[in-house]
């Protein structure tokens, strides 16, 4: 009897990990970007950015992230670019995806992903820290190679059960891109409604 139930309490939590591991998450650009915090410079203030009328956003530099592919330094910019073009209104004139254009005030976004590690909602799902997501980082605003600010960036999911598989690497990229982009928009002029 004790056997029996221990069984179906089993495959009672094996099912919940697996549909919601199958559930979708958006992680395109959403109007969230204007609630995310905005991150903190590593020293000193964040600059004022409202001379310039073209952003660029590089590929973050993955070399030093473990196993993350180089796409997940494309993707992450790619991000980022998506969100000052769409959530907060007509910031730039232009906002590019890749090498910088070299135009008169040009805003470079750029940065490294030092920390990669997607982790498994599965293991979440099943105990705390097991199977624990994380996502760290730096960024860097330049005009052309003046370097105007560095700020850095850290995500961990250990949570476990339901909470656990209710986010992963996914969300965490999501959110760290809003914050970007929030901080960038929040200095060129933006103010929150």
């Amino acid at each position: 009897m004790k056997k029996d139930i221990l069984i179906r309490g089993c495959l009672f939590v094996l099912a919940g990990a697996l549909m919601a591991g199958c559930a979708s998450t958006p992680t395109g650009p959403t109007n969230s970007s204007t609630r995310a915090t905005p991150l903190a410079p590593q020293s000193g203030t964040l600059p004022d950015l409202t001379k310039f009328e073209v952003v660029t956003v590089e590929p973050f530099d993955v070399t030093k992230a473990g196993k993350a592919g180089e796409y997940v330094g494309e993707s992450f910019a790619t991000g980022i670019a998506d969100r000052l073009k769409t959530d907060f209104g007509q910031l730039f004139s232009q906002v590019n995806n890749g090498k910088p254009t070299g135009a008169t005030n040009e805003l470079i976004i750029t940065g490294e992903i030092t920390k990669y590690t997607p982790g498994s909602r599965f293991w979440r799902g099943m105990l705390i820290g097991l199977g624990a997501a994380s996502f760290k980082g730096g960024v860097c605003l330049k005009e052309g190679d003046t370097e105007l600010a560095r700020m850095s960036f850290s995500k961990l999911w250990a949570w476990g059960g339901a909470a656990g598989q209710s986010r992963g690497i996914e969300e965490m990229e999501a959110e760290v891109s809003a914050s970007i982009a929030n901080t960038v928009a929040r200095q060129k002029g933006w103010t929150p409604k």
